[in-house]
């Protein structure tokens, strides 16, 4: 190993994905006489979002998803080490001990931002070893799959979150057969009130997507490759198994440097996303938010979130001193067609907080004019959820036709955000159901 000297370095950012990027490029838009590194395990910066359009066959490699270069993120200003791991961190003398091929080189900070991300939560079952079985949380993994699928082959996905259901659609798209598993009573069980998913269900089906509810993946079984999986005591044919089971935080650099973590397993921060330790920063996957609704401590391993909390740290590790009062959580995609957008609350999210809240259904207006019946979205479901003693807006869930159900959806947003009540669905056209 070839030790080189050591480097001074105003802010480090560690972590390649989009939480690291905004705290990167943030701390260098603040203050741009700063010196950044960002330090990446991985060889190109890419969204996870690309993960699925690689699945369906519209990448070969890395370099077919990546969203940043080196001589991008160098033109910007920010220093990159790619391919590259933090093998200590000592917090009390702000530095870090890097490791990169054969190299091993200490770098000094002022500040530094831990965006250290996720790590995919895995069932404990038999036959995870198998080839053929994959969890999609790298652009690796995506790769592997699109190598490996062909039309026939049947495919089994666990896990019926937004990352679930687009790989359904993904490995459909290739002419696979997929089963959908989920454990809980019905898909998107975080995000959509019951006769919600029960539409994304019905119209999974429609495409061919057999869609197992209440249900758990209990072995894998094959010799070398997967061949079948045992689900509620049956046997099932999968040549390929993915995981879309959720994320745990990747705190293992925290833990080294002696950082908090909170009640939730990831790191715990203040209201500038600072840790417990001086000029320690965190965001993303790794980190502990607060929620906009409620004011309290949740973790949200969300892109939109990663996104933003990564704009706030970078800008106060580069000193500007930046408060906020907590992130709205928002999910939206499109699957098959059908757009799917739930924001703010669940009535489960809320049921956890120990908000005493309701799910409201909510309609569009009848217009007579023919003219004006885009904004009334053809067979789509809303519903509002308000905190009962005081009708305040805290979510909102809609599942429908693409734009037409967007439109309200964005009014909705800075509804929740500015703590509007039921009754301001008026102003939308909007009413409430029965």
């Amino acid at each position: 190993m070839v030790r080189l000297l050591t480097r001074d370095y105003d802010i480090i950012v560690v972590g390649g994905g989009v939480a690291g990027i905004n705290a990167a490029t943030e701390a260098r838009s603040v203050r741009p006489s700063c010196s950044v590194a960002l330090i990446a395990d991985e060889s190109k910066i890419y969204s996870r979002p690309a993960l699925t359009h690689a699945i369906a066959g519209h990448a070969e490699s890395v370099d077919d998803v990546a969203i940043y270069t080196r001589s991008t993120l160098e033109s910007l200003g920010v220093n990159t080490y790619f391919s590259s791991k933090i093998a200590s961190l000592d917090a009390n003398n702000r530095a870090v001990e890097l490791k990169r091929a054969d190299q091993e080189e200490s770098l000094r900070y002022r500040s530094i931002v831990l965006a250290t991300g996720s790590r995919p939560a895995l069932p404990r079952v038999r036959g995870l070893e198998l080839e053929n079985v994959f969890s999609i949380k790298w652009a690796g993994d995506a790769l592997r799959v699109s190598a490996i699928a062909s039309p026939g082959m049947r495919a089994c996905v666990v896990g019926a979150g937004f990352i679930g259901l687009e790989m359904a659609q993904a490995l459909f798209r290739r002419g696979l057969k997929v089963t959908l598993v989920e454990m809980r009573p019905w898909v998107l069980p975080e995000l959509l009130e019951p006769e919600l998913s029960a539409k994304v269900k019905e119209h999974l089906e429609r495409f061919d997507v057999k869609v197992l509810t209440d249900s758990s993946l209990e072995s894998i079984h094959g010799r070398k490759r997967a061949q079948q999986v045992s689900v509620n005591g049956k046997r099932l044919k999968a040549e390929l198994v993915a995981f879309a089971t959720g994320v745990r935080p990747n705190v293992e650099l925290a833990k080294i440097g002696k950082v908090k973590l909170g009640r939730t397993g990831a790191i715990a921060t203040d209201r500038s996303l600072r840790t417990s330790k001086e000029s320690v920063y965190a965001a993303g996957d790794c980190a502990e938010t607060l929620d906009m609704v409620t004011g309290k401590v949740v973790y949200r391993p969300l892109g939109t979130v990663a996104a933003r909390s990564g704009v706030l740290a970078g800008s106060n590790a580069a000193g500007k001193r930046v408060e906020y009062s907590g992130f709205l959580r928002r999910q939206y995609d499109r699957i098959f067609g059908t757009e799917i957008v739930s924001m703010g609350l669940s009535l489960r999210q809320a049921r956890s907080l120990k908000v005493n809240a309701e799910a409201v259904p909510v309609e569009p207006p009848r217009h007579s004019d023919p003219k004006l019946q885009i904004l009334r979205p053809s067979q789509a479901l809303f519903r509002a959820v308000i905190e009962k003693k005081n009708q305040r807006l805290v979510g909102w869930q809609a599942v429908g036709r693409p734009i037409r159900t967007s439109w309200y959806s964005q009014f909705m947003q800075a509804s929740i955000a500015s703590g509007k009540t039921l009754d301001s669905l008026e102003e939308l056209g909007l009413t409430v159901a029965g």
